[in-house]
């Protein structure tokens, strides 16, 4: 987060009487001056490029990229022609949940080079990079690995480059800066692809929605991923802040479980797990907290351990087992091991120095015990909501508590095509002494998730002061 929060009980101090250590922005609310003026200064360099020239695809090319995908939709059209032709040095397209915005790029990245436009591609994590690779054919890599490449000269930007920026909404404030900045000086085109709905920042934030709000947008607006009506309304709902409409749309469709006990819940959503397995659907578990996520992999595991499905035990740690044919998902990136973090798969060996997964999409890498027992392997049946970004199931089962905020609910209950289930403890008669349950599971989940967990940029912190006052 750009701002950072401070002991009521304490007050900031400066080193130097003519420059404060520390700007208070509103109450309990500090910043660094240096980060304010990186804020400014990026947001100055991203406004200056408006319109310049760049990244321009000439009107043969984006007629061939579009005839080509003729199932573009008239959103994605309008939002290619914009990106490919509006000119700007720095432009932001938000694709909320299940847009299809890769596919629309790849219509871009198309026209691009068509036009003589050399197309990079960046995320924040490994997988983000990956898909935007595999989906829109932008040979991309890691925002992180792109600037360092960039700082040592092996790597450059000129007026025919075009690099797009994924899951730019995720990227901290610094990393954000530097892209635009190295952009700028090369008079290349940086095209911020993200929602400022979905996860937040990790790092200090809020860049990205406070370039938005000052250089416009490009917004692809139709949900290409949940099948039924019923599911694209509640989506809709919850991204525009809607929150009680949301949920009270998602009981009405019969997808809210309540259960007395957190026990009997997690009993009843891996029950509903397998049942979709059963129907050979692609399902996954979802849920706010790692020890839930970790003790839902362990249910899934038993109950696949009694239908026979798994095979002998080849790694056995302290309190996790892993055997042929359990589905597992990798923690840590690993160039040497050919191993991205998010990366899933199905173990189906081991070897005298460490397992054998054949991850998804064919590839076959040996992982050393090492690194399962530091933790960097884990099973794939449950994940957490930061963990399912990006990812598109048949049927998602999310775990909910008060840990979710708007943007996680948004994030978790938008994943599935057939559409999503929610479940939430309810507190039992005997707890309640007899009593009516004075404990509405639905509406507690509604009060949590009607906050927000948006960082908010310094500057913007300073422009609602100066309004107010």
């Amino acid at each position: 987060m750009t701002v950072g929060r401070t002991p009521r009980s304490s007050k900031p101090r400066s080193c130097s009487a003519a420059v404060p250590a520390v700007i208070e922005l509103v109450s309990d609310r500090w910043t660094t001056p240096a980060m304010l003026a990186l804020e400014r200064r990026t947001v100055a360099l991203a406004a200056s490029g408006q319109p310049a020239g760049r990244g321009l695809a000439n009107p043969d090319a984006l007629a061939a990229a579009v005839g080509e995908r003729p199932s573009l939709g008239a959103d994605q059209r309008q939002a290619l022609e914009a990106i490919t032709g509006s000119g700007h040095g720095a432009e932001l397209l938000i694709g909320p949940a299940g847009t299809g915005k890769t596919f629309m790029l790849d219509a871009a990245r198309d026209a691009w080079q068509r036009s003589g436009r050399r197309v990079l591609g960046a995320g924040l994590a490994a997988r983000a990079a990956r898909e935007l690779q595999l989906g829109s054919g932008i040979p991309s890599t890691i925002a992180d690995r792109l600037l360092l490449l960039l700082d040592h000269g092996r790597k450059h930007f000129d007026d025919r480059t075009v690099l797009v920026v994924d899951e730019a909404g995720m990227l901290g404030t610094r990393r954000l800066a530097a892209l635009v900045a190295e952009a700028a000086s090369s008079r290349a085109k940086v095209l911020l692809v993200g929602d400022p709905r979905q996860l937040p920042e990790i790092d200090a934030g809020g860049l990205f929605a406070a370039l938005a709000r000052r250089l416009g947008q490009v917004e692809l607006s139709e949900n290409r991923r949940q099948r039924h009506p019923a599911d694209r309304e509640i989506a809709a709902a919850l991204r525009n802040g809607q929150v009680a409409k949301a949920m009270t749309r998602l009981h009405r469709r019969g997808a809210v479980t309540t259960a007395e006990s957190a026990d009997r819940l997690r009993d009843g959503i891996v029950g509903e797990w397998l049942a979709a397995r059963k129907a050979g659907r692609q399902v996954l578990m979802v849920a706010g907290r790692r020890s839930v996520v970790a003790d839902l992999n362990a249910r899934a595991r038993e109950l696949r351990i009694a239908r026979g499905e798994l095979g002998e035990d080849v790694l056995v740690l302290d309190d996790v087992c892993f055997a042929i044919n359990d589905e597992v998902l990798a923690n840590r990136n690993d160039r040497r091991l050919g191993v991205s973090n998010n990366d899933r798969g199905v173990l189906t060996g081991a070897t005298d120095v460490g397992l054998v997964v054949r991850l998804d999409g064919g590839k076959e890498v040996e992982l050393p015990f090492a690194y399962v027992e530091a933790g960097h392997l884990t099973h794939a049946y449950a994940t957490t909501v930061h963990k399912s970004q990006g990812v598109t199931s048949d049927v998602v089962l999310v775990l909910g508590d008060d840990t979710f905020t708007n943007e996680t609910a948004y994030t978790a209950l938008t994943r599935g095509r057939l559409g999503s289930r929610l479940f939430l403890v309810a507190t039992s008669a005997e707890e309640a002494h007899g009593r009516p349950p004075a404990h509405d599971p639905l509406a507690s989940f509604t009060a949590a998730i009607a906050r927000s967990g948006a960082k908010t940029a310094a500057i913007d912190h300073l422009e609602r002061s100066a309004l107010e006052r």
